[in-house]
């Protein structure tokens, strides 16, 4: 997901999760990180759900 900044892409992440939520037959959500190349930053799903769950 890219975002203008960090708080967008939690937010976005969030409502992706809510949505996947919602469909019949999804058995779990996880997340890649791709060893950091794609970012300087890494976002622990565990937090995203913390604070916007």
């Amino acid at each position: 997901i890219d975002g203008v900044d960090e708080e967008a892409v939690k937010s976005a992440m969030a409502e992706g999760i809510r949505a996947a939520t919602k469909v019949p037959g999804v058995k779990y959500i996880s997340a890649g990180n791709f060893g950091g190349s794609l970012r300087p930053f890494k976002l622990e799903l565990k937090d995203v759900l913390a604070d916007y769950l």
